[in-house]
């Protein structure tokens, strides 16, 4: 699979069959600098991993199919080293030990009233955003003087 990071390192893969959920997801990420890919299919999901490069993938667990746990746990088997985030319902808590053990990084729970804030806060652990947005202090000019980013 092609899933280095390469020139696309604020690409992200979403793998959601909600438009809602897929719009808002690709509007929350791409407010802050992301580029966000959506397909709402485990297959096309696949197609695109193979094709493409990703910093890391997001996978709605309530897919039509396979569910986004299947999808984390394929790309994981078949080499990937990618950081996976896993959406659930707000009543799947029980869910999280399991998505964990699944391969995802992280498990947001969306239908909450943060559950946008919460992705944005994951995405930024997983990836600072280059673009738009001032990411972290790099370099500090003297006393007195801006804090400065080299970009």
């Amino acid at each position: 699979m092609v899933m280095s990071e390469g020139d696309d390192t604020n690409r992200v893969l979403v793998v959601a069959s909600e438009h809602g959920t897929a719009d808002a997801v690709a509007s929350a990420l791409g407010a802050l600098g992301f580029e966000a890919h959506v397909v709402s299919s485990a297959e096309q999901a696949f197609d695109r991993l193979l094709a493409q490069g990703y910093r890391w993938l997001l996978a709605d667990e309530g897919l039509p199919g396979r569910r986004g746990t299947e999808v984390i746990e394929a790309v994981i088997r078949a080499g990937a080293s990618l950081p996976c985030v896993l959406l659930i319902e707000d009543d799947d808590l029980a869910d999280v030990d399991g998505a964990l053990a699944s391969g995802a990084s992280f498990v947001v729970r969306k239908n909450t009233p943060s559950w946008l804030d919460e992705l944005i806060a994951v995405s930024s652990l997983i990836s600072p955003p280059t673009s738009g947005v001032m990411r972290k202090a790099e370099a500090v000019e003297p006393l007195g003087r801006t804090l400065t980013t080299r970009r």
